[in-house]
């Protein structure tokens, strides 16, 4: 059945560190009127597994006000279990490379599950693993990546086995940031090579593995953000032939956090995902970047609903709190997207 353009997920992050008393109702009260109909929401597993196997209470109470919160405004909220911040007590046992890793995570997602997935119906286990990876063990430190790499799947699949369990509606996503990877000499087919191995490794390798290990329903939606545009090297004289990150003629090693964040190319957010038959739900990095940009990457998004049809994207969420002068100036964006309207081409040209 086709989504409904009307059915669009429009929102931003709640800001859920800062929400205390009155604040969430502060925060709806700003949202509504800006026709936000969901909400990206993360979880703190710091706070609500404070210590192994102990729970708190309190904070997973509080969790559990939000969302009934948001249901009572008929704002849809999607849940991440973790974002890249874990318990001390998980780090200095360590972390996602230790053997038990998946289990530990897998405790937590069925304490979060039991409590709160009657009021989520969205759920993403693990915020962009590739890109942790990618920015957490050096390219040598084979060992740790794969180590780490093979816990988050498991920890994923296990974690989607344990939601699923709670409520027969639930869906599991699978979170992105993509990147383009370009040769860093045009003339070299090394470089081209390694480009596409590069993109490869950071946009599938994770999608690829969880759908080898747990099937087509490891996932049944994509978050995908826009990671940016990387350079690509290959030295026959590294060690075992890997591709280097790279930024100029120089040759210098970079993060990924450096990659050329051009908006013109948003748009390969969502190409990159698209062969894996599941809907995609866009994040604009607002806390990343100015949110000047919001309307660029609105546009991206409005382009490809208008080409691939409701049932292909799911909509936009902003990764950031709330900016009402923002969200007013993309209005019409806003409401043509959800009327189904089709105008993209003459409003991109003016």
């Amino acid at each position: 059945m086709k989504r409904r353009f009307s059915e669009l997920m429009i929102g931003a992050e709640v800001p859920a560190q800062r929400m205390e008393d009155g604040e969430l109702a502060a925060h709806l009260a700003l949202v509504r009127p800006l026709g936000h109909s969901a909400a990206l929401l993360t979880l703190p597993w710091d706070q609500i597994e404070p210590e192994a196997g102990r729970f708190n209470a309190v904070v997973t109470e509080r969790y559990r006000s939000m969302l009934e919160s948001l249901q009572a405004a008929n704002i849809e909220p999607v849940c991440l279990l973790w974002d890249g911040t874990a318990p001390q007590w998980f780090d200095v046992q360590g972390g996602w490379s230790h053997p038990a890793a998946a289990e530990r995570f897998s405790a937590y997602a069925s304490h979060v599950g039991g409590a709160l997935a009657s009021l989520c119906r969205w759920w993403v286990p693990l915020a962009e693993p590739e890109y942790w990876l990618t920015r957490t063990y050096h390219e040598g430190a084979r060992f740790g990546y794969r180590r780490g790499l093979s816990q988050m799947i498991r920890a994923h699949n296990d974690s989607a086995a344990v939601l699923r369990a709670t409520r027969p509606d639930i869906r599991i996503g699978l979170s992105v940031r993509v990147f383009s990877a370009e040769p860093a000499d045009r003339d070299s087919p090394w470089d081209f090579g390694a480009a596409r191995k590069l993109a490869s490794r950071l946009n599938h390798r994770v999608a690829d593995r969880l759908r080898l290990a747990g099937g087509q329903d490891a996932f049944d939606f994509a978050l995908a953000s826009w990671g940016g545009i990387i350079s690509a090297w290959f030295s026959p004289w590294q060690w075992r032939r890997e591709w280097v990150l790279t930024m100029d003629e120089q040759r210098i090693r970079i993060s990924l956090q450096d990659a050329d964040r051009n908006v013109a190319r948003f748009d390969e957010a969502m190409s990159a995902l698209l062969g894996y038959q599941t809907p995609i739900l866009v994040v604009g990095e607002g806390g990343a970047e100015p949110l000047s940009t919001l309307g660029e990457q609105l546009r991206a998004v409005a382009a490809r609903c208008a080409e691939e049809g409701g049932d292909r994207i799911m909509g936009f969420m902003l990764h950031a709190a709330v900016d009402r002068l923002e969200w007013e100036r993309n209005t019409t964006i806003l409401e043509t997207m959800r009327a189904g309207a089709e105008p993209w081409l003459r409003d991109m040209e003016e």
